[in-house]
């Protein structure tokens, strides 16, 4: 199983905790190694002229930033344990091998969904999951978009994806297929495709129906609202350009159908990582806009 005590760092000395961004590292990384790496990147000296720093909590003060941990698996491929969030044959051709996928990433999604939970709870009285950001970086973001679209429900601040793809891709470009024609293209599709990335991403350990929460008819028009943020380096040698090019298309495509928003950005340079310091300055950008809308 994975850490049950995830390495969090509170807002910066002074100021509220208003918003909680749940932070997934990558395959063969850790929680706190993760944490400090990230909060080295620095955005544009013209982001925040009064800040007294360029890192994310700098610029954003009143963050808590949650970081759970990967279990320690086997890897079938490499023949060892490694740090991982589900076991898998490739992160250049991640289809391939997925019956590796869906013991570890049917444990990771419950596990994600708890700290979401937990945070949601922590920030109740100000809007609780409106409040909490959901992402990952490779891997992280892999299992991060499972739990998402397990759950059924979005109504998060934001989703946040850097350097990544989507498992299970195929089935989930697939649950658009044979769709009825709607008026304003949405209504009971809505509920449709909520219902079917549901059913995909939970690999039968429940039946879903009507009790589901956010599939309802009424609700299903805010069931993904969230607004989603990828960015990707084309220079990423461990997760090709063209994979996060694959799931931005496949989530622009679902979320169109429940009026949500996809925010994609590709960069020259970075590697398998935030790209400095424009992506950080979008990154930035990104969180500031959702986190005003959750008042």
């Amino acid at each position: 199983m994975a850490s049950a005590t995830p390495y969090v760092v509170n807002p910066i000395e002074g100021n509220p905790h208003t918003h909680t961004i749940i932070f997934l590292h990558g395959r063969d990384s850790v929680a706190k190694e993760f944490a400090d790496e990230l909060f080295e990147s620095e955005a544009s000296p013209s982001t925040e002229s009064t800040s007294t720093g360029l890192t994310l909590p700098d610029l954003l003060p009143t963050i808590k930033w949650v970081f759970p941990s990967a279990p320690l698996l086997h890897s079938a491929r490499f023949n060892k344990e490694m740090s991982q969030w589900f076991d898998m044959w490739s992160a250049q051709s991640p289809s391939e091998r997925p019956e590796l996928q869906i013991p570890g990433l049917k444990q990771s999604i419950k596990y994600i969904q708890s700290v979401v939970d937990c945070e949601a709870t922590l920030l109740k009285k100000g809007g609780g999951r409106e409040r909490v950001f959901l992402a990952g970086i490779s891997q992280g973001f892999a299992a991060a978009i499972a739990s998402y679209f397990a759950e059924g429900r979005g109504d998060l601040a934001g989703v946040i994806g850097l350097s990544s793809w989507m498992p299970f891709v195929e089935q989930a470009e697939g649950c658009l297929d044979n769709l009825p024609i709607m008026k304003d293209g949405r209504g009971m599709n809505d509920v449709m495709v909520t219902r079917k990335l549901s059913q995909i991403y939970r690999f039968g350990d429940e039946e879903v129906g009507e009790e589901i929460p956010g599939v309802e008819e009424g609700s299903a028009r805010i069931a993904f609202r969230t607004s989603l943020f990828l960015e990707h380096c084309a220079d990423d040698k461990v997760v090709p350009k063209e994979n996060g090019e694959r799931m931005k298309k496949a989530l622009t495509a679902i979320v169109d159908r429940c009026c949500g928003r996809v925010e994609w950005h590709l960069y020259e340079g970075g590697g398998q990582w935030l790209n400095e310091p424009q992506g950080v300055d979008d990154l930035v950008k990104f969180i500031r806009e959702n986190m005003a809308k959750g008042g």
